[in-house]
């Protein structure tokens, strides 16, 4: 502090400027760096929000002061108050729904409405209430639902309904459980619709993720597969020790659906279950004929007659209907069925060690290795006759090697963490490189340039002491002779030291066999530095009177 006083003094502006500069730019440094480490961290509140529900959230925490940022359709606040404000924003019915449900069948009237008109507005009310009742579930950003009738047409053969419901989540992806749970509520609000019908689409990625018969298939599999992995990393993991063994299984399984109906008739068992039986009798009698002639004509004539005859017949008729046993079987076998199953065991060996304190490795040995098996294929469901293979092997690992294929350990920092403290290290980095770099040379060069500066204004004649050389000392007439008593000026006052009346003299630097009377006269400035200025202010006073005019 005492050195700056000393500059404003002396009038040393150069190194003023660069003392101030110095300071404001680590003020400004520091401050940025406090900054940043006391800002708050902006979160995402809400993303993707329609113009004007948008406007209401961020007029919403304007009212609030809360403090926020617009980045495109994205509202971030502090991440400390984020669950808070939705809590509170959703007490408030923001963001709202979009979306419309029955009461699109309100506004109709009968008049002038027809059929086709009636069944799309209420198709329309289905879809919006469809989308509310998803829009209710958890972390559901937004919704759409579009559902799909066959038209009244008598000569159409689809006559199904098929329906697509696009979701956004709040926070990452659709979950497959919940796709799951969408078809099934999408198809048991509509008639008609089976669940497999039902398209699920994950709109910030637009990735399918709803299941059909062959994606649930192949979703069994994979939980089948991770299933028998844990329980052949239980079993070895209590024989061999953690991370001594590596398993691997692979599951074949069916990728189509088998529909089977079956009907069985045994005539041997049959059963009366009606009877009919009808009886007929007739009789006919009659009288023998003759050709027809005159004679028979006449009614006196000779026309005789031959006696008649008779007939009489019976019928019986008997119908028995019979029901034999019947049994129908219908079978629909889905994708996932279990074709075969495959399962790879590698087994590290035992190391022993001996006196000398060498490590020996060998493989374990078949009784051991035929029992892992046994316990692996118990624990896998093993079947012969499915065709099913377990290999069971002991072989050396390689050192260092990990058998899940992961690195060690995990990351200490997040993302948004590691950018931060490479900021703040940059901070650092140019703050220290400031000083090192720019500030201590400059001061470093002023410190130095100083005492010759400050010779030249010292001199009554106004020419400057040269600077010390490698070559030779400094000239005799650049030495500065000390004033003594008999030899002062008698119109120059004697200059008294702050302590007494007694005046001070400096010593004469032009003594012989002394040392470089520049590197002198800069440790009698170093040492003396007070009684300096008042003698140098005296030298500048006195000559500043002798030019003024008389």
């Amino acid at each position: 502090m005492q050195s700056l006083v000393e500059d404003f003094k002396r009038g040393n502006w150069t190194r003023i400027g660069i003392l101030a500069g110095a300071g404001l730019g680590t003020f400004v440094l520091v401050l940025l760096m406090a900054r940043l480490a006391m800002a708050p961290t902006m979160e995402l509140l809400f993303a993707r929000l329609d113009p004007s529900v948008a406007g209401q959230v961020v007029q919403e925490l304007q009212s609030r002061s809360v403090p926020h940022e617009v980045r495109g359709d994205s509202i971030y606040v502090d991440g400390s108050q984020r669950d808070r404000l939705r809590l509170e924003l959703a007490g408030e019915g923001l963001p709202g729904a979009d979306g419309t449900g029955y009461e699109l069948l309100d506004s109709l009237s009968g008049f002038g409405t027809t059929a086709q008109m009636f069944d799309a507005a209420y198709w329309r009310a289905r879809e919006g209430e469809l989308a509310r009742t998803i829009l209710a579930g958890k972390d559901v950003a937004s919704a759409r639902v579009h559902v799909a009738t066959p038209g009244g047409s008598p000569f159409s053969r689809d006559r199904g309904a098929t329906a697509s419901v696009t979701l956004r989540m709040k926070n990452g992806g659709v979950p497959a459980d919940f796709a799951e749970a969408i078809q099934s509520l999408v198809a048991g609000a509509v008639r008609g619709l089976s669940p497999d019908d039902v398209s699920v689409v994950d709109s910030r990625n637009g990735r399918v993720v709803s299941r059909n018969a062959e994606s649930r298939g192949e979703a069994g599999r994979s939980e089948r597969v991770a299933e028998m992995r844990a329980a052949i990393d239980r079993i070895l993991t209590a024989r061999v020790g953690p991370g001594r063994f590596v398993a691997e299984v692979s599951v074949d399984t069916t990728t189509e659906v088998e529909q089977l109906r079956e009907r069985v008739l045994d005539p041997a068992t049959r059963v009366v279950i009606s009877t009919d039986t009808q009886e007929s009798n007739s009789s006919e009698s009659g009288i023998g004929g003759q050709g027809v002639t005159v004679a028979s004509n006449l009614p006196d004539g000779d026309a005789g007659g031959e006696g008649g005859g008779q007939s009489q017949a019976a019928e019986t008729r008997e119908r028995v209907n019979y029901e034999v046993s019947e049994r129908e079987r219908q079978v629909t076998r889905g994708a996932g069925a279990v074709e075969r199953i495959t399962v790879a065991v590698m087994v590290d060996g035992t190391t022993t060690t001996n006196a000398a304190g060498d490590a020996t490795w060998a493989p374990r040995s078949d009784e051991e290795l035929a029992a892992i098996t046994d316990l692996v294929q118990s624990a896998v469901g093993y079947l012969e006759e499915r065709g099913d293979v377990v290999t069971v092997r002991s072989l050396p690992f390689e050192a260092g090697a990990s058998p899940d294929g992961s690195l060690p350990g995990g990351a200490w920092l997040t993302g948004a963490q590691l950018v931060r403290l490479a900021t703040v290290g940059g901070l650092l980095v140019a703050l220290f490189a400031l000083l090192v770099f720019v500030v201590k040379p400059l001061l470093a060069k002023t410190q130095t340039a100083t005492p010759d500066q400050s010779l030249s204004d010292a001199r009554s004649d106004g020419t400057a002491l040269p600077p010390p050389t490698e070559t030779g000392p400094v000239p005799e007439q650049a030495s500065l002779p000390a004033p003594t008593e008999t030899g002062q000026d008698k119109n120059r006052p004697a200059l008294e030291d702050q302590r007494g009346s007694k005046p001070r003299e400096l010593p004469d630097l032009s003594e012989d066999g002394a040392e470089d009377p520049v590197e002198r006269l800069r440790r009698l400035i170093a040492d003396r530095r007070d009684e300096t200025v008042e003698v140098l202010k005296g030298w500048i006073e006195e000559d500043a009177r002798r030019e003024e005019p008389s």
